[in-house]
């Protein structure tokens, strides 16, 4: 018996079994509804006039600059400026272009 015909003859037996169940259900949700409707509702405690402090951000440690002797005596080269050398055209004078680029 496959589990669709096991349900057609589940409900051909208990024709009203859908319709109470969310009867029931549909009951019980009522009833939580009226009584939290019924409870009293709690007062909630005024708000302090000193405001919370706030706990300190964890940020990282300081960074320590690393020193390695003689490395660090190396001081950064400038870098050299482009070079520009003719290119002729063949439509007209010569341009400036960078080898660099």
């Amino acid at each position: 018996m496959s589990n669709a015909e096991r349900q057609r003859e589940f409900l051909e037996r208990n024709p009203d079994y859908y319709r109470l169940r969310y009867a029931k259900e549909k009951a019980r949700l009522k009833a939580l509804a009226a009584q939290r409707a019924a409870a009293p509702v709690l007062a909630l405690p005024e708000p302090l006039a000193v405001p919370a402090q706030r706990p300190p951000l964890m940020l990282p440690a300081p960074v320590e600059m690393l020193i390695i002797p003689g490395m660090n005596s190396i001081t950064a080269l400038p870098s050299p400026a482009p070079v520009l050398e003719p290119v002729s055209r063949a439509d007209g004078p010569p341009a400036l272009r960078s080898i660099a680029a």
